[in-house]
């Protein structure tokens, strides 16, 4: 079962101490139920029916005597019962059970007993007998009437208002108390010299000691820190995902390792937001129970500031050298394309040929090279203009360069003739791939012409020529396309040196 706090239990004390004062003042009589009011009304009821008995016991009128005690009990709700007893002993006039309510006939005229009450009937100036009249109790009977007793009720709510009452006023009280002058100086001092800010915190979160340097940053005094709740203090959360500051502390306390940062937080400390690196350690009495927090502030404004310049320069370095790196695949592309194609220039092409050569002989694998060459090209730019010859090459390039493959290189090797350099390909399908572009260029739509190309092909090991070699070879191969008709593909075979 959890204790009860410092605070509870003094204001508890304090308030059954307040219930023994009343009590003693109940004992004493001071604090009246008001029991003898009660009796004063009931006597004066009692006189008042004893006068209407008297008018009709002077005339012998019982009957009248019974319906004034009749009237009575019937309008009267606290009377149980009534009755008027003639001196000389007969007839007992009644009303009510009466004998049930009034066990003994022994009583004095005027009783003091709260309940039974009995008053002298006089017949002219002689007493003629006694009214006597039987009222229920003002409170029932054992425990559960006594707590209804106007006494119970003001110890019971005194009690309750005071404990209230003296709950509020001690933890205000102990909210102002100064336990600094519980700590010892060398304690203080020791806090005073630390450049960062340290608050102790009890088991509420409530500061209760702030060294210097904490108060300095609020432009306050160390005691008027003192009181308030670490959820007071201006809190800025630049990230609404952290929580309270309840949890970050909680979050604080778990045991990390040395490498584990804590997140930083932020302050709003005179229009600006400051930033601080939180350290918390838990504060437990000799039975190992936690009884507050020591929490520190580093103060990492200007680390802060300095890692965020930093931060925006390393991306404006990043972005800076991704545009310089786009920049040179730009000024690459331009260095090692035809402006007017987007095939490879001559000096780009035989740069790849040779490094391709050279891998290819490594791997003993054979290499077609397909010259392409647009037929009757001159006569197009007299006959149409120049810039339909240039329409011209581009398609014609755009067709070279959509069907080639990933490892085919197509360079414009000058004016309307092109070269493909294929890897990885036999004799018989470099012919056939020759013969694919030759009809996609036949395919060609343009105003007023047709166009056509021929194709010379050459394909040899890369141990057994030079890439000189066999660029010779399909030149000459293409030459011969050219003389036997055009529009059409010529191959060399092996070995063949074809002579123009």
């Amino acid at each position: 079962m959890k204790r009860l706090g410092t605070t509870t239990r003094i204001a508890f004390a304090m308030s059954m101490w307040s219930a023994v004062v009343l009590l003693g003042l109940r004992i004493c009589g001071i604090l009246d139920d008001g029991n003898q009011e009660v009796i004063r009304q009931r006597t004066r009821l009692c006189e008042t029916i004893a006068v209407s008995c008297s008018q009709f016991a002077s005339r012998g009128d019982h009957d009248g005597v019974r319906v004034v005690l009749a009237s009575l009990v019937k309008r009267n709700a606290d009377v149980l019962s009534a009755a008027c007893r003639p001196r000389s002993g007969g007839e007992l006039l009644t009303a009510g059970d009466h004998e049930n309510f009034w066990p003994t006939v022994d009583e004095p005229l005027i009783n003091a007993s709260v309940n039974r009450i009995s008053v002298t009937v006089m017949a002219g100036k002689e007493p003629w007998g006694q009214v006597e009249i039987a009222f229920k109790p003002p409170v029932e009977a054992g425990i559960q009437g006594l707590f209804f007793t106007p006494s119970a009720r003001v110890i019971v709510l005194a009690v309750f208002f005071n404990l209230l009452g003296f709950l509020y006023t001690l933890r205000r009280c102990f909210c102002r108390l100064d336990p600094a002058q519980a700590v010892p100086d060398r304690v203080r001092a020791a806090l005073n010299t630390l450049a960062e800010g340290v608050l102790v915190l009890d088991s509420n979160r409530r500061i209760m000691l702030a060294n210097e340097a904490i108060a300095a940053l609020f432009e306050e005094s160390p005691d008027s820190l003192q009181g308030k709740t670490i959820r007071d203090l201006p809190w800025h959360r630049e990230d609404e995902g952290l929580g309270s500051v309840d949890d970050m502390i909680d979050e604080l306390l778990v045991p990390r390792s040395h490498d584990e940062d804590t997140l930083p937080v932020h302050l709003r400390i005179g229009g600006l937001i400051r930033t601080f690196k939180p350290n918390a350690s838990p504060i437990e009495d000799r039975d190992g129970a936690s009884r507050g927090t020591l929490l520190s502030l580093d103060d990492i404004t200007v680390l802060a500031q300095r890692t965020r310049e930093l931060r925006e320069t390393m991306s404006e370095l990043e972005r800076s050298r991704g545009e310089i790196q786009e920049q040179n695949e730009q000024l690459r592309y331009l260095a090692t394309r035809d402006p007017m194609t987007g095939c490879l220039n001559r000096r780009s092409f035989f740069e790849l040929a040779a490094t391709t050569w050279q891998e290819a002989g490594e791997a003993a694998r054979e290499v077609s090279v397909i010259m392409v060459d647009v037929d009757h090209f001159k006569s197009i730019n007299d006959q149409h203009g120049h810039a339909t010859g240039d329409e011209v090459l581009k398609r014609v390039a755009s067709v070279l360069l959509e069907t080639a493959r990933d490892t085919d290189f197509v360079c414009r090797f000058g004016g309307e003739e092109f070269c493909v350099l294929l890897t990885h390909d036999s004799e018989a399908g470099a012919a056939a791939f020759a013969e694919k572009l030759r009809a996609a260029i036949e395919g060609l739509q343009f105003a007023q012409l047709s166009v056509t190309a021929s194709f010379g092909c050459a394909t040899s090991l890369a141990t057994e020529a030079e890439i000189e070699t066999l660029l010779e070879s399909a030149d000459q191969s293409l030459y011969k396309a050219k003389r036997s008709g055009r529009n059409r593909v010529v191959c060399a075979e092996r070995g063949e040196t074809v002579n123009a």
